[in-house]
């Protein structure tokens, strides 16, 4: 029984030795993978100066609802604005023509300016030999309540045609 008791305790010894060599290679793996989470921890929550990723949640959360905010007060300052914008006068169109035919050259002239809702004004400048004479009229809707000439119809469509060309 001498040499069967020391075959066994070298059994032992070497399963004992094999499964150290297991577990060895067992932390080695964990331990690198420990690592490897360390590593994304730490560039997740980066320079933040703070162990607790609960903190750096809070934190983004507040950031967040304040940019939300400011997000809102942008909306509400752009939409004013191009409400505002479409009340400007910013479509114009100029028409130069020759009142007289049998005098002069292209020296009268017709002007539109109108806002997106065609809003606004014909200003037409006739230039003869021996007078000039000026007429404003105010459009509503690209309408005038007074009669309009041909070369303003034709410049009030022309300012239109910018407007709709914009949009």
């Amino acid at each position: 029984m001498g040499n069967m008791g020391w075959d066994i305790v070298l059994i032992a010894c070497l399963s004992c030795a094999l499964l150290f060599i297991v577990l060895l290679i067992l932390t080695i793996v964990l331990w690198r993978r420990i690592n490897r989470i360390q590593r994304k921890y730490d560039a997740m929550i980066g320079h933040a100066g703070v162990a607790n990723l609960e903190e750096v949640i809070v934190e983004l959360q507040s950031r967040m609802n304040i940019i939300q905010g400011s997000n809102t007060e942008h909306e509400l300052l752009i939409k004013q604005m191009s409400s505002r914008l479409s009340e400007m006068k910013g479509n114009v169109s100029m028409l130069r023509y020759n009142a007289f035919s049998e005098s002069g050259s292209d020296q009268s002239f017709s002007i539109a300016i109108v806002d997106d809702h065609q809003d606004g004004l014909v200003l037409t400048v006739i230039h003869g030999r021996e007078e000039t004479y000026s007429y404003g009229k105010p459009l509503t809707k690209g309408e005038s309540k007074y009669p309009l000439s041909p070369e303003e119809l034709k410049v009030i469509s022309s300012a239109q045609n910018k407007l709709q060309n914009r949009v």
